[in-house]
This record gives C-alpha cells, structure tokens and sequence, in this order.
C-alpha cells in the first residue's frame, strides 16, 4: 500500500515518460533500419560488421526495458485516482496498546523526549508519546498566550493556533463535550471531570487519542490523508477496532483508511457498510473482491469446507435460542431457566406439564427430525436442580442414520443410568416401537419448513403412524425461526415457512380453538430473538383437520402474505442489511410458494 502511494506520479513525469517512450520507438526504428542495411552488405560477416549490428540490437533491447519501465510506472501511478492535485499523505496507524500512560508521572525531560518522538514513533510507544506531546503543545500555547499578553497583542501565536487545531482534532474524534486543560502543576485533565483521562476515556477514544496526536504531529490534513492499518485486530478487541474505523469514517471527509486485514469480523462489519470496499491479496495480486466475498472467506477460513464451519458456526446462536426457547415449553416453570415469566411461554410449558401431573408420570415427546440431540442437550442445561430425565420421557425420530451416533450420545447424558438407550432412536415413523395414543406432544423446531408440503399427509393425516401415537388430548408444538438468516433448499419445493395465519388455514382452527387453548401461540421474551422465534401449540384434535385442501388454502395464504411483504419492501427506501435479508426471504418465499400453487392446481 505504501509503494502505491510513493509510486505516484505527477501530471509533469507522466508526460515525460511519455515523451521519452515515443522518442525511443522511433530511434529503435532508425537502428532496426540500420542493422537492416548492415545485414545486406556484402562484408556484413566481417567482425567489425558483426561487432555494430550486436551493439544496435543491445541499444534497442535496453530502450525496450526502459520503455516498459515507464509503462509500469504510469500504470502503477494509475491504480490510485485522486480528487485533488494535493499530494496524499500516508499515515501510518496501528496502535499496540489502549493503556494511555500519562506523562505527569516521568521527568520533564522524558516527557519532552516522549512528545518529540509522536511523528515517527512505533505504534508500540504511541501510547505514551500521545499524552506527553498533549501536554507539550498545551504548555507551549500558556506560554504563546502570555507573552502575547504582554505584547497586548490580538494575534494569536503560532503555539496557540497549534492547540487550537490539535483541540478541533480531538473533539472531532473523541466527541464534542471532551475537553482538555492544564491543572496547576501544568499536567492535562478532563475539564470539569473528576478522574483520570487515562481511564476515564474508552478503549476506542483512546486509539482515537493516540491517532489525532499522530495526524497532528505530522501536520496531516484528514481529508487528504490515507490511513495505513495493517492487521490492526492482532492488537484491538474486535468490538473496540469496529468502534475506532466508524468514528475515523465520520470525520474522514475526502480522506481513506488502507486496512490489511485477515479479520473475518471486521471484513463483516465493513461489507455491511460498504459492499464494494474489499479487494483480495493472493501471490502478490490484487483484485476487487467486490460483492462476491466468499473468494476471500475461502482463503481466510482454508477453503470452502472451513467457510461451511463458520457460516454453521455463526448460525448457532439462533439454533441455539431456539432450542432453549422449545425447553421453556416442555418443562416446568421451576425449572426452565431465567426466561420463563414469559406468559405465553409459561402457558405452553403449563399445559403440557398438566398433562401427566395428576398421573405422575413423566412427559412423553417425539422430537421429531432430533439432528443431532441439540433438544437433550439444552434441556439438560436447562434442568436445575432436577434431573431432565425424571421429567420427559424422550423418543427421537431422525431419518438421517448418519446423525445417529452422537444423538445417541445425547440421549446417554439425558438418561445416564439407562442400559440401553438405542431404542429410543427411530428412522421410520413406521417401525416406531411404542404404543397408540402414549405421546403427549411431538415437537417439530425449525423442521415443518423443510418437510416437503407433498409429504404432509404422511405426518398429519388421523391415521399416520404419528398422529395414532398421539393421545387424544396430545400436542404438536411446532417452533420456527421466522427471520431465518439464510434460503434453504430443503426440499423441491425449497422451504415453506408457515407462521400463524398459515398454520391457522393449515389445521381449520377457529376461533373456539384459542378460547378452548386448543391452539396457542408464544414468542420469545429474549429481546433480540422476539420477533424471530414463535411456537404454536396445536392439540391433535385440530392437526388431524388437516385435509390436501387446508394444505392448499395454507400455501395460498403464503404467497399472498409473501407478495404483500416483497411489495412492501420495493416501496421502501432501507438499505439496511436487515431488510435486504427479509426482502430475500420474502421473494423466495413467495417464489417457492409459486412453484408449488402451480405444479398443484388441477390436483
């Protein structure tokens, strides 16, 4: 990046490179005419013939070099396009340390050595040199500000017009109310603050500190300014480096921040501001990475399988909430874990508990499409001072065989002094080995979408394997992840996300179904999560309303509510990445919906 910048070329030397490349071809062309003349004369074999016509080919040769060193020259000029004549000026800014250290504790001498080095200092120093060069230019403009006193003089001195940029540049950075003074033995202070600046200040305001004394120090001007970061995440916290380059792009104007950077995080935040600021390093070339990052995450994360990990790896705290989310519903109030004041939660988790309170016995579930035990685990987590075990009677359904083994293990933590725990696992709904009407409630999380609407009578009709083992007053809790971060195409028909109205025309539920609670609904009370996780409630007595025609009346009911959202989402004007992923899911949605209203309409 540096070599970019020294390689810049003015208006003058481009010219003169160009100058020097015509001037050139043209004498290669008089000495290839000459060897041409050489060649054919009849001593043209003789030494001293020889002798000239080497001497003309080496002299084109190393205008040849020369002219394709003037080329790379103005190309590499090239590469960066300013919008002013002013040369650039390259900052160099990658602070080692948030731990300013103040200079009112080191001899005068120290401090002045410490403020002299701030223009060339290693960034590793910078949090000592800053506070000392503060204190060094306030003191210079006390004295600037008395002699000129007793000059009664109104110009201000060259050392108080140098504070007075140096204070615009850290309340620019550090925020309008920070305010700088010398107390009365002529060390710097917050003014009307009490505490030390050194640990009153933010991590952030203090890389923010070190870099305005930089900037100033050099007499950089911010907009006409490059600032050069390379690898600054080996030495700031994420959140902190994330803070710094936001409040640096507020006051940069015209100015530019160069990072080398190998941080997914940053690279994250960054896109999410400024989809087209990536460019990729690989064998030394450069090229604009643009919006198509998964070339840089690829290289960051070694390849394409470690891009799956990370993205696999990102999604788990919602996988996650969701499965706490399902615990609170299963299990007793006492001992659901800390958000179980959610009424609707609480509600859920109440009936299904009533259900076998009065027998004492415990509560019988299938989890349907287990994965990999993820369910067991939070609910083991989630247990409190009594065993899950003793309270849920667990039976997996999980058609993918290879997931089998570490469900299994889940299974042995949740009943650790069970013998034989493998025949809780199922594979075919069919070979299931319990009796009719012994499940209180199935629970499908994140799983109804992927399942292929044409297999939904497989599951719901009243005399599927599944509803038979349902007892007359038994349960379906079905609970999605309705901002779901990613399309999926989990079926041929892609994903079918049903929310509330849908699963209303679904099951036929009407109005003597809520007043009954024969169908309810709960949100997450985890804040972030509240308008994302939903569960529903269904008694088998409404799923087995379910007929091909409330299917097709629930699907249609999607593609209007989706074609309603996209519509919503062109009429807007956010860009926020948030929005774009609602109005992506939207449109799939509706798209995926589509598909399958049209492949089923004669049927």
């Amino acid at each position: 990046i540096e070599s970019l910048i020294q390689k810049q070329l003015t208006t003058t030397e481009v010219a003169r490179l160009q100058l020097q490349e015509e001037q050139y071809t043209n004498t290669m062309t008089q000495w290839s005419t000459s060897i041409d003349i050489l060649s054919k004369q009849e001593n043209a074999n003789t030494s001293i013939v020889t002798a000239q016509i080497e001497n003309l080919k080496s002299n084109i040769n190393n205008n040849k070099r020369i002219i394709a060193d003037g080329k790379r020259a103005i190309a590499a000029s090239n590469i960066l396009k300013t919008s002013t004549s002013a040369p650039i000026t390259k900052v160099n800014f990658v602070p080692r340390s948030t731990h300013l250290k103040d200079a009112s504790h080191v001899a005068d001498t120290e401090a002045d050595n410490r403020a002299g080095s701030i223009k060339n200092v290693e960034e590793a120093n910078a949090e000592l040199a800053a506070p000392a060069y503060v204190r060094s230019v306030m003191r210079a403009a006390l004295i600037g500000s008395q002699r000129r006193q007793e000059n009664t003089s109104q110009t201000l001195s060259e050392q108080e017009l140098a504070w007075k940029s140096l204070d615009k540049l850290l309340k620019d950075f550090l925020g309008s109310l920070i305010n700088f003074e010398l107390n009365d033995k002529l060390n710097i202070r917050l003014a009307n603050i009490e505490g030390d600046y050194c640990t009153l200040l933010s991590d952030g305001q203090k890389i923010l500190f070190q870099l305005a004394c930089k900037l100033h120090a050099q007499g950089s001007k911010l907009q006409d300014s490059v600032i050069l970061m390379d690898e600054p995440e080996n030495h700031l916290h994420p959140a902190v480096l994330n803070q710094v380059i936001d409040d640096l792009l507020k006051v940069l104007g015209t100015g530019q921040i160069w990072i080398a950077t190998h941080s997914v995080p940053l690279i994250a935040h960054l896109l999410a501001k400024e989809p087209d600021c990536l460019w990729y390093a690989d064998g030394g070339e450069f090229s604009r990475a643009g919006r198509s990052p998964e070339k840089v995450l690829n290289g960051l994360m070694g390849g394409p399988d470690g891009s799956v990990a990370m993205q696999s790896l990102t999604q788990l705290p919602g996988v996650y909430a969701a499965q706490r989310f399902l615990g609170e519903c299963l299990t007793q109030p006492s001992v659901a874990g800390p958000n179980t004041n959610d009424p609707q939660t609480k509600q859920i988790s109440e009936i299904l508990i009533n259900h076998t309170k009065n027998h004492d016995k415990k509560l019988r579930m299938i989890d349907f499409g287990a994965g990999v035990g993820r369910l067991l685990a939070t609910l083991t987590a989630e247990s409190g001072n009594k065993t899950a075990g003793q309270l849920i009677d667990y039976i997996a359904y999980e058609p993918d065989t290879s997931k089998h083994a570490n469900l299994l293990r889940e299974i042995r933590n949740f009943y650790p002094s069970e013998n034989d725990s493998s025949t809780r696992i199922c594979s075919d709904l069919h070979n299931i080995k319990i009796d009719s009407e012994s499940v209180n409630v199935i629970v499908m999380c994140n799983v109804l979408h992927e399942i292929c609407p044409d297999t939904w009578p497989d599951y719901f009709n009243e005399n599927s394997p599944l509803m038979r083992s349902l007892t007359s007053d038994g349960y379906l809790l079905v609970v999605e992840d309705y901002e779901i971060p990613v399309g999926e195409r989990a079926h041929s028909y892609g994903f079918l996300l049903l929310d509330e109205p849908e699963l209303r025309k679904l099951f036929s539920i009407q109005e003597a179904d809520y007043k009954e609670r024969r169908f309810l609904r709960a949100t997450s009370n985890i804040p972030q999560y509240k308008n994302r996780l939903s569960a529903h409630l269904i008694e088998k007595s409404c799923v087995v309303r379910f007929t091909t025609n409330t299917r097709r009346e629930a699907i249609r009911h999607l593609n209007s509510r989706m074609l309603t959202q996209v519509t919503t989402h062109l009429s807007t004007d956010s860009t926020s990445s948030s929005q774009g992923r609602s109005y992506g899911r939207s449109a799939q949605l509706f798209a995926n919906s589509s598909i399958w209203i049209n492949q089923h309409d004669n049927q």
